[in-house]
């Protein structure tokens, strides 16, 4: 079945008499707000952020929790973490922003986590890790969902906005 799209509906029930259609009752209503959650908001790190490497690497991503006013909403939301090495050469030619919101949407990420809290630590422990290359730039996005509601229950399929941040300086070759 469809949805209702999210906005403020007012419904009125009477009950009738089937066989003499005659109302039987008083006219009844009731408010009900219907909306979709808002994706989460990435705090950390911030756009265009430098991030300085340690070692052993590690990087803490944190975002902001935007669907908590939901009975099923912030406690069955389960977080998809997607991060992005983004090509320099293209960086180059366009704004490191606009590349970053164009490599998630075109490209498959060089790591995918999951998370059941809105942080993730990411360091060497992870399945699938790639290490980051001090000097380039990545970006993050992360994706929220409900797998008890089994549909999209968010804004934006639960995609919040895309962040890049560039770990640490190029190492440059000793003159």
């Amino acid at each position: 079945g469809g949805k209702l799209p999210s906005g403020l509906y007012t419904f009125t029930f009477t009950a009738y008499e089937t066989d003499r259609d005659r109302q039987v009752s008083n006219v009844g209503s009731a408010l009900m707000t219907v909306f979709l959650g808002l994706p989460p908001l990435i705090t950390s790190p911030q756009q265009d952020q430098l991030l300085t490497p340690i070692d052993p690497q590690a990087v803490l991503f944190q975002w902001l929790p935007r669907a908590t006013a939901s009975p099923t909403g912030f406690s069955s939301t389960v977080y998809q973490i997607r991060l992005f090495r983004i090509d320099p050469n293209n960086a180059a030619q366009t704004s490191l922003f606009v590349e970053a919101n164009q490599t998630a949407l075109s490209q498959d990420p060089i790591f995918v986590g999951q998370s059941n809290s809105p942080n993730f630590l990411y360091n060497p422990l992870q399945p699938a890790y790639f290490p980051l290359i001090p000097g380039e730039v990545y970006a993050i996005q992360v994706q929220a969902t409900n797998p008890i509601a089994n549909e999209n229950t968010y804004e934006k399929n639960g995609y919040s906005q895309v962040v890049s941040f560039r770990y640490g300086a190029k190492c440059l070759p000793p003159t």
